[in-house]
């Protein structure tokens, strides 16, 4: 622990705050005797003082007195504080190839015994790596469990790995050595005849330790059942053929009626192990018990289910089309040459000349599916399937034939008929002379028409909708890429959504279902674009309209053409095929008028006005400025476009068009709470302020003044882009509390309140910031500065 130590003695690396040395008994005040390369007083240098608990230092080359084995006295123990502590970066580079790989750039791989020089999460310090050392014995296949019959030996195997390994089978639970097996001491063992159930358990071992196997268990039994009864369709009055295959000594056979262990209607004669049943008019379970003189085993009940259409079930059990069989056989349910491994429809037994024929009806558009095969005389007789009497390609015939699956699709409307034919010519036979069809699925198309991509303003909702036909049709809408259903949408359960307000483009898609199916429409995608309100003030609207523009090109502002004088909106510098667009916001009824101007291709390009998607006006050639007056009557938001198109070839005149002072004199129309309530249904005592349908919490009043509906559970926290509950944020020293008002709701004052406590609420009058997003809706925006808890809440007074 002091003095100093020999450079000949110990090597140290290089550089002195890398360098990591084990002496046992050693401190950081050792020096180094003069003249040594490197000062063990550098307090950098880290020297491990503990011992490093070699395995055996006093026999270093182990019990078999060979050096660089893996039963070497210089390994190291489970615990000792060599393990994982070296440096990596210090070993030698591997110029002898100890891994015989070739590499001779890489760093030393192994350690003295040839085990991976790093194991853990470094290398261990010393001449050996731990790792192995510890596992002198791996089991790597256990002892499996066997079953066998009486009075037939066992035999049982382990396979291991280790060195000089010796192996000591027992009868008995693993870990139990009261009962070795003499001269089981090999890794594979072999029982006398079995007379009764027993338990084998093996020790391996070599000199540096040892390890049990798992229990294996060898079951006895008098009677194996290989295979079961099988379960059947037949029809109406048919019997049923069941069998059951078992090894054993000496075996009877008795066949019961009923489920499985119940003796009470044995079967008269059935002493076999294939038994067939009488005509069964309606479903029943049959089963065998077999015995012989050392005991019995009772097997599987089989159902023999009875049904009014065997090719039904043939063909798809969870089908609910039905079927029809004629020509001059008719297929038939059998379940021993199947592609889904329970039952198949077999063609009917005919002869030269002959056909036989299934065939059913579906109604609407979709998509038919089914697996075939047939074995046949090849290119003589086929098998072959037709749509509504046509034949469709890839009839298929020879006598090795594979299941195959087709797949095909029906577009129209209306009623369809399938129906797959096996026909013979005049001669030969070949292979089974059949055809085969399962696994029959029709699915219908379910959507008719897609939700329709739109564009529309920041601060607007969206219409979307879908086309289905059906029965029994189920919607659930969703946000993201079609088929991604981890955003399902709350409520929105009907053909029709209308989305939230949209700050930015979004995508929506519908899964509509009928109880047997499902199928996802494609994704629509609502482009949101924002508002511009330089278009207004060239416009001479004031607030009263929120404008965009799009298209191949947008409009622009200019001042050259204009018709009050200052400036007006100009349709962008398009081409063949392509459109400029400009679009309007209005909410609420009233009178709409604007100046309009054209210089174009007559009777090809074209600039048209619409109203909610109908088209009320156009314009085409050289027309000069006019003035059109429209009434737009009806509730909610209307959507306004002008859109000027070209087709495909030829310009003329200007190739622009204008618009100018567009006026919006909305009507007078104001909401009350009595008129909300009447328009959701409320009624008695559900009619009141205070009321709360639902149960949520959130009375009707609240509901009113943030625009939910009163029938149904408030919705998720605002963020700013849909109506909703009020949201709180905390930033730094700041709280953000949001809310959309409504000032057509003129029977409400809105107030925000704020406290530290719980206990005395203060009115807010400062930090507001009011963002107007469409109509009468205001985004409110509360900054509150603050430290500790504070608390904020929207309060409704009427």
């Amino acid at each position: 622990s002091t003095g100093s130590v020999r450079n000949a003695d110990v090597s140290f690396p290089s550089p002195l705050n890398q360098a990591k040395n084990l002496i046992k008994g050693g401190n950081a005040a050792i020096t180094a005797e003069a003249g040594a390369v490197v000062s063990l007083g550098n307090t950098a240098v880290t020297i491990l003082a503990n011992d490093p608990l070699f395995l055996n230092s006093s026999n270093p080359a182990g019990v078999d007195g060979i050096w660089k084995t893996a039963d070497d006295g210089f390994r190291l123990q489970p615990n000792s504080p060599a393990l994982d502590a070296g440096l990596s970066l210090f070993l030698p580079v591997d110029t002898y190839d100890l891994d015989n790989d070739g590499n001779l750039t890489e760093l030393i791989p192994v350690d003295l015994a040839g085990y991976d020089r790093i194991q853990g999460t470094a290398l261990d310090l010393g001449a050996y790596e731990a790792g192995e050392s510890f596992r002198p014995v791996t089991i790597l296949t256990q002892p499996a469990s066997i079953t066998r019959l009486r009075e037939l030996a066992g035999t049982f195997t382990v396979a291991a790995t280790g060195y000089d390994l010796h192996y000591q089978w027992y009868l008995g639970s693993s870990g139990n050595v009261d009962f070795p097996i003499s001269g089981a001491t090999e890794n594979s063992y072999t029982s006398p005849e079995l007379t009764s159930s027993s338990n084998y358990w093996v020790r391996v071992s070599n000199g540096l330790g040892y390890i049990d196997s798992q229990t294996a268990s060898a079951t006895v039994l008098p009677i194996i059942i290989t295979t079961q009864p099988a379960s059947t369709t037949v029809a109406v009055g048919a019997t049923a053929s069941l069998s059951i295959i078992a090894s054993g000594n000496g075996l009877t056979y008795q066949w019961y009626r009923g489920p499985r262990g119940d003796t009470s209607e044995p079967m008269a004669g059935a002493n076999l192990a294939a038994f067939t049943t009488p005509a069964l008019p309606t479903t029943a379970a049959f089963w065998v018990r077999v015995m012989n003189a050392y005991g019995t085993m009772d097997s599987d009940a089989a159902t023999v289910s009875v049904v009014a259409d065997p090719l039904a079930a043939a063909l798809n059990l969870s089908s609910s089309l039905s079927y029809t069989t004629g020509g001059d056989a008719s297929w038939f349910y059998q379940a021993t040459t199947t592609h889904d491994g329970s039952s198949a429809a077999q063609s009917g037994v005919i002869t030269h000349s002959q056909s036989t024929f299934v065939q059913t009806t579906v109604t609407g558009s979709g998509t038919i599916s089914f697996w075939w095969k047939v074995s046949s005389d090849s290119g003589y007789d086929y098998l072959r399937f037709y749509i509504d009497g046509v034949e469709q390609t890839g009839r298929i015939s020879g006598p090795t034939g594979t299941w195959v699956q087709k797949t095909f699709t029906v577009a129209t409307a209306g009623v369809h008929t399938f129906k797959w034919a096996y026909t013979k010519d005049s001669s030969v036979n070949s292979g089974s002379d059949c055809g085969w069809v399962d696994e029959v699925i029709w699915t219908p198309k379910l959507i008719v028409t897609q939700p329709v991509s739109q564009y529309v303003a920041s601060g607007m909702t969206s219409d979307l909708s879908v086309t289905a036909s059906g029965v029994n049709l189920t919607y659930q809408w969703y946000s993201g890429d079609s088929g991604v259903t981890t955003n399902p949408i709350s409520d929105a359960t009907l053909p029709t959504y209308t989305t939230p307000i949209l700050l930015g483009t979004a995508k929506y898609w519908v899964k509509v279902g009928n109880g047997v199916s499902y199928e996802s429409s494609a994704a629509a995608t609502v482009t949101v674009f924002p508002l511009n309100p330089t278009i207004a003030t060239a416009l001479d609207s004031g607030t009263a309209i929120s404008y965009f523009t799009w298209g191949s090109l947008p409009w622009t502002v200019q001042s050259s053409i204009t018709h009050g004088g200052a400036s007006a909106l100009q349709s962008g510098a398009i081409n063949h095929s392509q459109s400029s667009i400009t679009e309007g916001v209005v909410t609420g009824a009233g009178v709409l008028s604007f100046w309009w101007k054209a210089s174009s291709e007559l009777g090809f390009d074209f600039l048209k006005f619409s109203i909610d998607g109908v088209e009320q006006g156009r314009l085409s050639g050289e027309i000069g400025w006019q003035q059109v007056t429209f009434n737009v009557s009806g509730t909610g938001v209307h959507k306004l476009k002008w859109v000027y198109a070209k087709d495909e070839s030829k310009t003329s005149g200007s190739d622009r068009v204008w618009l100018d002072q567009v006026s919006w004199q909305a009507a007078v129309v104001t909401t009350t709470f009595s008129s909300w309530a009447s328009n959701h249904n409320l009624t008695d005592q559900n009619a009141l302020t205070s009321s709360n349908p639902t149960g949520d919490g959130v009375s009707n009043l609240m509901k009113y003044a943030l625009g939910l509906n009163p029938n149904l559970s408030a919705l998720s926290a605002t963020d700013g882009t849909k109506v909703g509950m009020p949201r709180a944020e905390v930033f730094t020293g700041v709280m953000k509390f949001t809310f959309i008002k409504d000032t057509a709701k003129s029977d409400l004052t809105y107030l925000v309140e704020s406290c530290d406590s719980l206990a005395t609420w203060t009115p807010v009058t400062t930090g507001m910031i009011e963002t107007p997003l469409t109509g009468t809706l205001i985004r409110v925006d509360v900054n509150l500065p603050t430290t500790g808890k504070h608390f904020c809440r929207l309060k409704v007074v009427k």
